[in-house]
């Protein structure tokens, strides 16, 4: 016998679209894309409803996790690779005059 008590602290089993989606700041058209590359959540559809048991939803956050070294690791060679990384941006010669001209004008 399950207490009435227990059961109303208990996390919901499964989660509005709309819940899943504030809880994890995601817009719904970042949440399509991400199920068109087969990268969301498992659904479940109840009539118009569209729902994300808890269970799913803690399996893909769990995917999603990444130690923060692997990801400083990741941007520092993306940034080296585009010419991004700290101390290689290159103001151009258009965008100092653009600059001096804003300052001379005030």
């Amino acid at each position: 016998m399950i207490n009435s008590a227990d059961s109303a602290s208990a996390a919901p089993v499964l989660l509005p679209l709309r819940t899943f989606l504030k809880l994890y700041s995601i817009s719904k058209s970042e949440f399509y894309r991400l199920a068109a590359r087969g990268e969301a959540p498992d659904l479940v559809k109840l009539g118009r409803r569209t729902l994300i048991p808890a269970a799913s939803a803690a399996a893909w956050l769990a995917s999603r996790v990444r130690p923060a070294i692997e990801i400083s690791r990741a941007h520092g060679a993306a940034a080296s690779a585009n010419g991004d990384g700290i101390g290689s941006q290159v103001v151009s010669d258009q965008s100092r005059a653009r600059l001096s001209f804003a300052s001379d004008t005030r």
